[in-house]
């Protein structure tokens, strides 16, 4: 009767053992899902879209945009898309940096070329410009500008949230 007892209670212990231990990893994945939660809320208050921002993106489009080439258009940088899909994204959404490559440039078997065309009407750092915050994670900026060739138009750029802010749409008006 007495072992019965032991081994009872020894199976006791070992099982409360266990729900206390499988309890805690429950808890702690809580813990780590909302540390995640909030450590992404942290890191967007922390990457507010302010001019600097704007401008970085907005400049290092550009400068992506247009690339050193040779006497036939053939990029001097870049030797693929993909490579060159690869230097947007510091700027642009993955989604926004294909459409640009696909039309500006054409892949070759011994390169990447631009396409010659006009570079597009852009935005003037020293112009004011809005911006309205579309939903949680979009800011849309409008400004309106002056070309000689166009004449007047509006930019309107779309900024994403993407552990950084990201230019995911670009059109004119």
């Amino acid at each position: 009767m007495r072992k019965k007892t032991y081994y009872l209670l020894a199976i006791s212990i070992v099982a409360s053992l266990g729900l206390i231990v499988l309890s805690a990893f429950n808890q702690e994945e809580v813990v780590n899902a909302e540390n995640h939660s909030n450590s992404v809320q942290v890191e967007k208050e922390l990457s507010t879209l302010d001019h600097s921002t704007v401008t970085e993106k907005m400049s290092g489009l550009m400068n992506t945009l247009i690339q050193e080439v040779d006497s036939n258009y053939k990029v001097q940088a870049y030797q693929t898309k993909d490579e060159l899909i690869h230097a947007f994204e510091q700027y642009t959404t993955e989604t926004l940096a294909f459409e640009f490559v696909s039309y500006y440039f054409e892949e070759k078997q011994d390169g990447i070329y631009i396409i010659p065309m006009d570079a597009p009407s852009w935005f003037q750092e020293e112009n004011d410009y809005d911006m309205i915050k579309k939903d949680e994670n979009t800011i849309q900026l409008t400004q309106e500008n002056y070309n000689k060739m166009v004449g007047e138009y509006t930019l309107v750029v779309d900024f994403t949230f993407q552990h950084d802010w990201k230019i995911s749409k670009v059109t004119y008006q």
